[in-house]
């Protein structure tokens, strides 16, 4: 499922000669960012001294999150 799909109408002068589509990105890749912001966000003002290590376990955390919120989707 896609998050954010879009189509918008191509002008020539004043007629439509076309239509571009845009679509979108993965609803799972959208859950993940935004749990990802969540993590990050709490992780930096609780353990300033955070290493780049940490940040592979963040968006495997991240993508645990987003698994999950699909699973309640449905998906």
């Amino acid at each position: 499922m896609k998050a954010f799909p879009s189509s918008e109408q191509i002008f020539g002068g004043n007629a439509v000669i076309g239509i571009k589509e845009n679509t979108g990105m993965e609803l799972r890749d959208y859950f993940a960012a935004r749990a990802m912001t969540v993590i990050l966000e709490t992780m930096l003002n609780t353990q300033p001294d955070t290493s780049v290590d940490d940040f592979q376990f963040v968006s495997i955390d991240a993508y645990l999150i987003a698994d999950e919120m699909m699973k309640v989707r449905g998906q």
